[in-house]
């Protein structure tokens, strides 16, 4: 059949496949492997026009726990259809088990695409791009400031697309910790295409950040929240993937300069800012959005939620609206429309660290990374089994025997 079908039709009928049949497409003939790995058409069929199935494949929420059994601690990572019965779409087969008791940050996702890091608490230096529905990674090269080469960092990562260039990147912005003087920021930046870092710290900052800040990703752009220190106020600082440029844009006036806890989030595809107040059963949490991209005029309260000191925090939330929340290891959808909780049926170990490693937020499934190399079986034996001495960051220092060079691993 593929030598009577014009290509022309070939690539219709197959942007309307599902990720699994297309996978195993690849394997008919050549001719069809050499298609669907293409470039081009992986960005046709990551935009695809709606059908019913490209839909069930959109509104997908992807959950991370961990878990405890006889082997250690373990990353689960699950899809589910954001729909009211919650179903679990399917189960990820996460291959980057470490041999010590930490867990992965989730950086952000893209097109499909994860973004983990390892060196949020330490100064292991691991930083992966993972397409889970595909198996297939790219190991990022060890980055040009570490602890050996400059001591003590705190530091925040950012992950997105470039249109412009059809383009991955992760931005990495170290605040030394030298408190004698006031060094500036070191910033690299890793281009998938090139599989390299590059200094960009020329490009200064118009805040600071703390490290570890978490980002949220919107309009081609990574989002943390900042503090510009001689204004005395909270702001956003965002980086734009394609203009490689750093701006600064206004929160809520109503935002105190030193608030109790602030979260960068994106709601119903708007920039939005998570604010706690008070604390215990006082607890609230005050949601603003920006109706208008980059406009501070167009800042508006969406909801005060008073959740009580049941609920931890949100750190979610689904395509209604409705707030996925943290309660002592369950996660819990709330509705704010009418104050309604219904549990999700996902728990996972409280307690230290398995409190913080809960994680959800939107996915969708996609064919980026299929094209790329592939590495050997010893490859993907040395990346699981490395040897690593971890410690916390601004203690002592790391040795890493993970390579320098990009890996690309197929699952």
């Amino acid at each position: 059949m593929a030598d009577y079908l014009p290509q022309d039709v070939l690539v219709n009928i197959f942007t309307r496949l599902p990720i699994k049949t297309l996978l195993q497409c690849t394997s008919v003939c050549k001719s069809w492997h050499s298609l669907i790995v293409n470039p081009s058409f992986i960005d046709s069929h990551l935009n695809r026009p709606p059908t019913q199935a490209y839909n069930n494949a959109h509104h997908l929420l992807l959950v991370r726990t961990c878990s405890d059994d006889d082997e250690g601690r373990k990353e689960l990572y699950s899809l589910h259809c954001d729909n009211e019965a919650f179903d679990e779409y399917a189960k990820l087969q996460f291959p980057f088990n470490k041999n010590y008791n930490r867990f992965y940050w989730i950086v952000g996702s893209c097109n499909g695409i994860l973004c983990l890091t390892d060196n949020q608490m330490t100064y292991v230096d691991n930083t992966i791009l993972w397409n889970p529905t595909i198996q297939k990674w790219v190991r990022l090269p060890k980055p040009r400031v570490t602890f050996t080469s400059h001591g003590g960092f705190g530091h925040a990562i950012g992950f997105g697309f470039d249109a412009k260039s059809n383009d991955y990147k992760v931005v990495r912005i170290v605040r030394l910790l030298d408190f004698e003087s006031e060094v500036p920021p070191e910033i690299d930046l890793y281009s998938l295409s090139t599989g390299a870092w590059r200094n960009i710290s020329h490009l200064g900052l118009p805040c600071v950040i703390s490290g570890r800040a978490t980002q949220a990703y919107l309009n081609g752009a990574a989002h943390w929240i900042g503090a510009d220190m001689e204004r005395r106020c909270i702001m956003f600082l965002s980086f734009h993937m394609g203009d490689e440029a750093f701006h600064g844009m206004s929160l809520p006036a109503d935002v105190p300069f030193f608030p109790w806890w602030l979260i960068p989030a994106v709601i119903q595809v708007s920039l939005s800012v998570i604010e706690e107040k008070g604390f215990s059963y006082e607890r609230s949490w005050c949601i603003w959005v920006m109706k208008e991209y980059g406009v501070a005029s167009s800042w508006t309260k969406l909801i005060d939620v008073g959740i009580g000191e049941q609920f931890d925090m949100p750190i979610g939330f689904r395509k209604e609206g409705e707030l996925i929340i943290k309660a002592r290891g369950d996660l819990i959808s709330y509705s704010p429309r009418d104050a309604q909780v219904k549990g999700l049926g996902i728990r996972s170990n409280t307690g230290g660290w398995y409190d913080e490693s809960l994680h959800t937020g939107a996915y969708v499934e996609s064919l980026v990374l299929l094209g790329s190399s592939e590495k050997t079986k010893e490859d993907e034996v040395a990346c699981e089994e490395e040897k690593e001495v971890e410690v916390g960051c601004g203690e002592e220092e790391i040795e890493s025997t993970e390579a320098a060079e990009t890996r690309v691993v197929a699952g």
